[in-house]
């Protein structure tokens, strides 16, 4: 099972190498000897996290206060896969994502006084591409596609669209940054050729 030196180790491997073996151990001594007391602990994709570090080991044990009951925990996952833990937790929040008005407050404030381009965008993620505008619920996609949107003045078709859009820009924008101008249009025709 896994201990508390090695969950910390685990943490600390990016440590210069004179003290990566000395690190772990006067930490893990540390947390111990208060019970965990000033620690916090940042479980980030619990969700992912493999079925049984979930159920039995000392992660488990640190959540059921078990392991260094004094020891706070931030724990990111999807909803479904942290139901089981609502019980033993204090506080939780649930990031939702955006509603319709939500949808539309973003789009305006990203163009601004640019209130054609907004309505533009809105009109027509509501008549011809309502596969995109049902992930716009999701804030990072939304921000993508008015981004795709204001630089390539049309939103994209497609989810996969909108990323190979935002690949190629991001591409576009590392040549450009080292002095090198690229056309999207080869930058597209380079990306669609390759298999997937």
């Amino acid at each position: 099972t896994l201990s508390v030196e090695d969950l910390v180790r685990s943490c600390t491997s990016d440590v210069g190498t004179s003290l990566q073996k000395e690190i772990p151990s006067l930490l893990s001594q540390f947390i111990s000897s208060n019970g965990g007391d000033g620690t916090l602990f940042i479980m980030d994709g619990y969700d992912e996290f493999p079925e049984e570090l979930q159920k039995n080991s000392l992660v488990t044990d640190i959540i059921n206060g078990k392991t260094l009951p004094q020891s706070s925990f931030i724990i990111t996952s999807r909803p479904r896969a942290s139901a089981p833990l609502h019980d033993k937790i204090e506080r939780r929040i649930e990031v939702s994502g955006f509603g319709e008005e939500e949808i539309e407050q973003f789009i305006r404030k990203y163009y601004g006084e640019s209130s054609d381009s907004a309505a533009a965008l809105i009109e027509r993620l509501n008549s011809t591409l309502p596969r995109i505008k049902t992930m716009c619920f999701i804030p990072l996609i939304l921000l993508m596609t008015c981004y795709v949107n204001d630089v390539l003045d049309a939103p994209p078709d497609t989810i996969s669209d909108l990323f190979k859009s935002i690949i190629c820009l991001t591409v576009k924008r590392h040549f450009e940054k080292n002095g090198v101008k690229m056309e999207m249009a080869v930058l597209r025709m380079s990306f669609d050729s390759v298999p997937v």
